[in-house]
């Protein structure tokens, strides 16, 4: 891509301020996945997690409306592509990451999700990296499938 291109590409999505312009469809979309983000995020942080974070990332995901099947996708193309460096860092971030930060780069994988070299690169690394989030997934998709029958 033309630097002129990604220039105008990246206004068309953003304003002088950050904030995002344009088609309302797609500011409406990313601002209902910051938090899905940012809950997503914790699978990725160099601690064990605990019950009660198990239940706020599940409280997040039930309020999100999105299928389990929905939510692993915004994992493996939104937020893998910017958090996977920590799942291998043997220093790696184990307090959060910064909010807007993290919010800001899942925007940009969010804008690329569907470009096939960005797909292919990440669908080889998590390829490798994807059972260092398993076992969290797993625990989800229990207490997801625990709340739906409990609802029932």
């Amino acid at each position: 891509m033309s630097p002129d291109k990604k220039i105008h590409k990246e206004s068309a999505y953003k304003s002088a301020n950050d904030s995002f312009t344009g088609d309302k469809s797609m500011e409406m979309d990313l601002e209902k996945r910051f938090p899905i983000w940012n809950s997503i995020s914790e699978l990725y942080l160099d601690t064990e997690l605990q019950h009660e974070t198990y239940n706020s990332i599940t409280r997040t995901f039930l309020n999100s409306g999105l299928s389990l099947n929905e939510l692993k996708a915004i994992d493996r193309r939104e937020v893998f592509p910017v958090l996977k460096a920590n799942l291998i860092d043997i220093f790696g971030e184990w307090r959060g990451f910064d909010e807007k930060w993290l919010n800001e780069e899942c925007t940009k994988s969010y804008l690329k999700r569907e470009n096939r070299w960005f797909k292919y690169k990440n669908q080889f690394y998590d390829y490798f990296l994807f059972s260092m989030r398993k076992d969290h997934w797993t625990e989800i998709e229990k207490r997801l499938n625990n709340h739906d029958e409990n609802s029932k």
